[in-house]
């Protein structure tokens, strides 16, 4: 099998050349679909060979052609490299760039909204500029500011579509030209879900931003993909509402619903998934598609809406939300409580999560953390793990819950309960927010791998007792934070820094790898997953199968390749590359991703 790396004609020329000597000639087989090319006529006496398209698969590439050598007979072919002739597929990852007259389709729908990168050179010859395409440097949407993940690829161009019809418009062209289409939200993804892993087009939403329908009779709103969790906090407030799922600072909806994200409010409010009513999609093909409408609940077909929550823009293009909102509770209390080590204050979780009080949040923080948000936010909180516990509800509820909250702590060695005013409390919570730049401050000039597990809370003690104990080992720095009333934890792993050699980064890498993959695969073998709310992007692809087997893996690539024939929307996300038995089609991108 070659899987062929420059030009098809030289393919052929050398080809040509073994056919002409015909050592074994019936030994020579080409597949049909290159057979097919004007430039195969040359092969006057190669075979076609139709098996091929459904014979085994070496490395997941389906062959091009089947030479099988007799004793004796040698060749070298080199210089090699094209896609499959049906063009539906690269023969490898790599950069799938934007041609010159999708360009100028695009800029004929975007205009000025159009970018395209400060370096790409137009097939002309001449500068993007010379034909009136706006420029701009791409190279930043090559990295991930927040967390260590980086492709060696540019994208050719972004857009800024305002509408769902631009975004179908735009991908509408992506598939007639067969380049990927990346979508991007606010850009806090940490597990490398936005970064153009072929290159190709940029989709941002930063323009569709708004809130179409609000509904406080039904508990719901419409809004477009690019609003952030914050903005729209802002303006529900004025109804005396409030967006239940709150990550990390700056986050996007559009962004929340594609990595299936969730917060500190999990606890009472649930998770991205339980949130979204429906949504407005964008399919490969550039079809416009509705998952539901706007009731609370619907047994109607299969459930669409979730197919496409999670699922990180690879089967669909997210441009409207459907999401449910919550009333802002009569009140709310911050209680905060010490223990005498991480497993203490882990096995408490399950009995606050049982003694009724109405809690909201349920955070655990390790020593590590609780030394850095001192350093980071200007107090002296005591060095020991802690719970940090939201209450809300009724006035006479969140008293009744202080005294149940108190009672159970004590029953698991805690310490010291504070429960803050309202004012007070807010500053603790925000304290609480700042845990990723209190982490970022632990070493100056340092970089941070952000990673995250979950497991059944009745395992969470085990698992992250284990995992502490694992850190201390290695003597890496790895502050522990955890959305811990869902059996969620983080790590934040401190890497590099100012004054450390290369050496002595690339050591510590490799050390953080090692831990991380420990941590992974210890909270699997917990019965649990290898991400609770971050995602899998190109980080985590790895450890799907350890989740869900082949047979699960591999309905999930079904799915893709139904949906997405040319692998086009995100390539190089979610999805690991497929065993060499593998029975669906292959999709080449995804088989050399790291």
């Amino acid at each position: 099998t070659i899987n062929m790396r420059r030009s098809w004609l030289n393919t052929v020329k050398a080809l040509a050349r073994l056919d002409r000597a015909k050592p074994h000639p019936s030994r020579l087989q080409l597949s049909k679909p290159c057979r097919s090319l004007p430039s195969a006529r040359p092969l006057t006496s190669v075979r076609a060979l139709p098996a091929l398209t459904s014979a085994a698969r070496v490395g997941g590439v389906r062959p091009l052609l089947l030479i099988t050598m007799g004793v004796g007979v040698g060749v070298t072919i080199t210089g090699l490299a094209v896609a499959h002739a049906d063009s539906s597929e690269v023969g490898r990852a790599g950069k799938r760039e934007v041609p010159d007259v999708a360009l100028t389709e695009l800029k004929a729908i975007f205009g000025d909204r159009l970018e395209v990168d400060e370096l790409y050179k137009l097939k002309s010859g001449r500068e993007p500029e010379q034909l009136g395409f706006a420029t701009t440097d791409l190279s930043s949407f090559s990295e991930d500011s927040w967390s260590h993940h980086t492709v060696a690829v540019r994208a050719t161009a972004i857009v800024y579509p305002t509408s769902t019809e631009e975004v179908a418009a735009a991908v509408k062209i992506a598939s007639k030209h067969n380049f990927p289409v990346v979508p991007l939200g606010g850009r806090t993804a940490l597990e490398g879900h936005g970064l153009p892993a072929e290159g190709g087009l940029l989709i941002s939403f930063s323009s569709m931003d708004n809130i179409k329908e609000v509904h406080k009779g039904d508990l719901d709103v419409v809004v477009e993909p690019g609003i952030g969790w914050q903005t729209l906090n802002e303006q529900l407030k004025k109804e005396g509402l409030f967006f239940g799922v709150d990550p990390g600072p700056g986050a996007t909806i559009g962004g929340m619903v594609s990595t299936g994200c969730s917060g500190p409010n999990a606890v009472r409010y649930g998770v991205m998934r339980e949130n979204v009513i429906s949504l407005t999609a964008v399919l490969a093909d550039g079809t416009i598609v509705k998952t539901g409408q706007r009731a609370k609940k619907s047994s109607a077909g299969y459930d669409l809406t979730s197919i496409l929550v999670g699922a990180e823009g690879t089967l669909g293009i997210v441009t409207e939300v459907v999401l449910k909102v919550q009333h802002i509770p009569e009140t709310t209390a911050v209680a905060m409580v010490s223990f005498p080590n991480l497993r203490s204050a882990a096995s408490a979780v399950s009995g606050m999560l049982q003694c009724g009080a109405p809690l909201q949040c349920v955070e655990l923080l390790d020593d590590a953390m609780m030394d850095a948000l001192s350093a980071y936010a200007g107090k002296s909180f005591p060095s020991r793990p802690h719970l940090l516990l939201r209450l809300s509800g009724s006035s006479k509820a969140v008293e009744e819950g202080k005294t149940q909250v108190q009672h159970t702590s004590l029953k698991y060695g805690g310490e010291g309960l504070q429960v803050a005013a309202k004012e007070e409390g807010e500053k603790i919570w925000e304290a609480r927010k700042g845990c990723l730049w209190a982490a970022m401050n632990i070493r100056p000039g340092a970089s941070l791998w952000t990673t995250d597990v979950c497991v059944p809370v009745s395992r969470l003690a085990d698992v992250v007792a284990d995992t502490k104990q694992d850190i201390d080992h290695t003597g890496l720095k790895a502050p522990i934070v955890g959305h811990a009333g869902d059996g969620n934890f983080h790590c934040f792993i401190v890497l590099g820094g100012e004054g450390m050699s290369e050496v002595e980064k690339r050591k510590e890498f490799e050390s953080a790898s090692a831990l991380h993959d420990r941590m992974v695969r210890r909270a699997q073998n917990s019965g649990g997953t290898c991400t609770g709310e971050h995602g899998v992007g190109s980080g985590k692809m790895k450890y799907l199968r350890g989740e869900f087997g082949e047979e699960g893996v591999e309905m999930m690539r079904l799915l893709k390749v139904t949906l997405d024939p040319k692998n086009i929307l995100n390539p190089g996300k979610v999805l690991p590359p497929p065993l060499s038995n593998s029975t669906t089609r292959p999709l080449s991108s995804l088989f050399n991703s790291s």
